[in-house]
C-alpha cells in the first residue's frame, strides 16, 4: 500500500541528510530495539513517497557496545514457497562515517535457504561472502538525526531508491534479566530436582535471547537440518513484550515467525486482554539463568516434561 509521506517525515529524513554532510556530525551509536515504519522512496535523493504495509512488522536490536545485531520480521513468502512468513538474522553491526555494515552469521526463516544460491549470485549482491564461515557482509549509507531514528538506504535503481525508517521502541523498566542470552543446554528435573544437564553442541544448535526494557526477541536454529523442505531447517523466533519479577517470567508474543507464531498464540493461559502469556519459573545467576516450563497438566499434555532451558549471558 503506498500513501503520499508525510510532511512530518520528509523534513526528518531531508534534515538527516542534510546534518550528515556536515563536518562537525558526530557518530551516532544505535542501541537497543528499532521498528521499522515503513520504506521511504527516494527520487533524485528526494523523499517522495513512503510504502506502509499494516500487516508487516520489522524490528532491529543493536547491542550497547555497538557490536551484536538481531533482526527479524514476519514478512510472507512468496506462493509456493516452503517456508510461509518470517524471516530473521543473527550477527554484527558497525556503524562508521554514515554507514551500517552488518556481519550475518546466522540466517532464519524465509532467509535461511540463502546458502542454497549459487555463490557467484551471492557475490554478486553482497559486499562480501564466505562460504566456509557462511558469513555474508552487507553495508547500506543510513542518514539519522540522532540515537531515535535512522533511515537506511536500499541499492540505487536509475534515480530511484528505497530506503528502510526506523524508530526507536521505548523501553519499560529495567530487569535483573536485561542482556543477551545464548542457550547451553537443557536442564531434566524429578519430583522438582535438577538430576541432569545435557549440553548443547553449537554446531549443532543454535539459540540466542534478548531481553531489554521490558522487550523480548529470540531466533532459534537446528543446524543440522540441511533439507530445505523440511520445517525445521528455516528455524523460528518471535518478538514481543516480557516481565520479570520475583523470579516469574512471563512473556507475550507481539509477532512470530510462521510455526512459532502459532505456538504462542494458542497457548492455553491467557491474559485479562485476551493475550497468550508463557509463564518460566526462573533461576537467576550472575551470568547464567535457566528458565523451567510450567509443570501443570494442560502443559504436560501439550508434550512438555520436566525440564528447563539453560542461557550463559552473552553481552
Amino acid at each position: 500500500m503506498k500513501k503520499i509521506i508525510s510532511t512530518l517525515l520528509i523534513i526528518l529524513i531531508f534534515s538527516c541528510a542534510g546534518e550528515n554532510t556536515s563536518t562537525a556530525k558526530k557518530e551516532t551509536k544505535f542501541v537497543g530495539f528499532y521498528d521499522r515504519l515503513g520504506a521511504v522512496e527516494f527520487v533524485n535523493d528526494i523523499p517522495v513517497d513512503t510504502i506502509l504495509n499494516p500487516n508487516f512488522r520489522q524490528t532491529k536490536y543493536f547491542s550497547n557496545d555497538g557490536t551484536l545485531h538481531m533482526w527479524m520480521n514476519n514478512a510472507k513468502g512468496p506462493d509456493g514457497a516452503p517456508w510461509i512468513s518470517g524471516t530473521g538474522i543473527y550477527g554484527e553491526a558497525h556503524i562508521k562515517n554514515d554507514t551500517i555494515t552488518e556481519i550475518i552469521k546466522h540466517n532464519f526463516g524465509g532467509r535461511a535457504p540463502i546458502w542454497l544460491a549459487p555463490i557467484d549470485t551471492l557475490k554478486k549482491y553482497w559486499h562480501s561472502v564466505d562460504e566456509k564461515t557462511k558469513t555474508m557482509v552487507w553495508k547500506s549509507p543510513i542518514v539519522y538525526k540522532d540515537e531515535n531514528s535512522f533511515s537506511q538506504l536500499g541499492g540505487v535503481e536509475g534515480n530511484r531508491r528505497l530506503s528502510e525508517y526506523y524508530v526507536k521502541v521505548e523501553g519499560g523498566k529495567k530487569t535483573e534479566l536485561d542482556g543477551v542470552w545464548i542457550r547451553k543446554g537443557t536442564i531434566n528435573y524429578v519430583n522438582n530436582i535438577p538430576v541432569d544437564t545435557i549440553p548443547n553442541d553449537d554446531k549443532k544448535n543454535f539459540q540466542v535471547k534478548i531481553y531489554d526494557k521490558g522487550k523480548v526477541m529470540f531466533l532459534a536454529k537446528d543446524l543440522t537440518i540441511d533439507d530445505s523442505t523440511l520445517q525445521g531447517f528455516y528455524g523460528g523466533g518471535m518478538y514481543g513484550n516480557f516481565t520479570y519479577e520475583n523470579g516469574v517470567l512471563s512473556e507475550i508474543i507481539d509477532y512470530g515467525t510462521f510455526g512459532n507464531e502459532q505456538f504462542h498464540k494458542n497457548w492455553p493461559t491467557k491474559n485479562e486482554n485476551g493475550e497468550s502469556v508463557i509463564s518460566f519459573d526462573v533461576d537467576l545467576k550472575e551470568n547464567t539463568y535457566s528458565q523451567a516450563w510450567p509443570t501443570a497438566k494442560v502443559y504436560q499434555d501439550l508434550g512438555f516434561g520436566a525440564t528447563a532451558e539453560y542461557y550463559e549471558r552473552l553481552k
